[in-house]
């Protein structure tokens, strides 16, 4: 009851996302959201259930069109560099780049295009989880009942649709302008006049605009750790010091430790 007038709720086990506007649901579109697989990040040191959308409140700043996708380092290490082993042309046959820092520290961001990983949309909502929701050129994925298959970020279903409703109901951008800015696969962030209010949450229990229940599943198991008394639920965990001798991943390898 004290939401504004005109905000985006994403609701988690529903795999959706409702644009609400002055009490009235404008749009419903699908999401892909966060798999619930359990991972290590040696990088960072920490291990749990790191690909979890999740639950927080931001506010719609931008939207980008033809964006590029900034590679973060933990999917570069352990699933780019992977393909690049395997394929050593796989940055090139994708449209990756590699940027070198002045310290010496590489980064790898993918253009924009079809296949960009991003698609050809991105909506940013800065948040302390780095989370956003894009495009994908993995539209299969919608047929899906089930739609727990990224690292954390948001994919949208049909994503020009809305962010043209958006950029026109903010910017007043007419359609021709806006697949002139498409057309020219050139990276264009469109600030929004008036930053728009997201609420991304976790409710099993929901009821549609005809009154009916709808009872879904608990992708993240958060209903256990409710009645455990442990919400907000834990998503990771630091990692144990490493023992004499062990074989842990390191820079697309792997290293034995041993002591200095």
């Amino acid at each position: 009851r004290d939401r504004p007038t005109t905000f985006l709720r994403v609701n988690i086990p529903e795999f959706s996302v409702e644009l609400w506007k002055h009490g009235e649901l404008a749009r419903k579109h699908k999401v892909v959201v966060g798999n619930n697989n359990w991972e290590e990040d040696h990088r960072r040191k920490i291990v749990g259930y790191l690909n979890r959308t999740q639950i927080f409140e931001a506010v719609i700043t931008s939207i980008v069109l033809n964006p590029y996708w900034r590679v973060p380092k933990r999917i570069k290490t352990f699933e780019l560099d992977e393909a690049l082993l395997e394929n050593p042309d796989f940055y090139e046959r994708n449209r990756y780049e590699i940027e070198t820092s002045a310290t010496g520290d590489e980064s790898v961001r993918q253009m924009p295009g079809e296949a960009n990983a991003l698609g050809r949309v991105k909506i940013n909502f800065p948040n302390p989880h780095a989370i956003f929701m894009h495009d994908t050129p993995q539209k299969p994925l919608f047929e899906k009942v089930f739609r727990a298959f990224s690292h954390g970020c948001m994919r949208l279903h049909n994503p020009l649709e809305m962010a043209e409703f958006l950029l026109h109901d903010d910017q007043e951008i007419s359609s021709e302008r806006f697949l002139e800015i498409l057309d020219s696969f050139e990276e264009t962030p469109m600030v929004l006049k008036k930053p728009m209010p997201i609420y991304v949450e976790y409710n099993v229990t929901t009821v549609d605009e005809d009154g009916k229940a709808h009872f879904l599943a608990d992708i993240y198991k958060y209903d256990n750790s409710y009645f455990k008394k442990e919400m907000p639920a834990v998503n990771q965990f630091e990692l144990e010091a490493f023992k004499e001798g062990e074989l842990v991943p390191f820079d697309g390898g792997a290293v034995r430790v041993r002591q200095p």
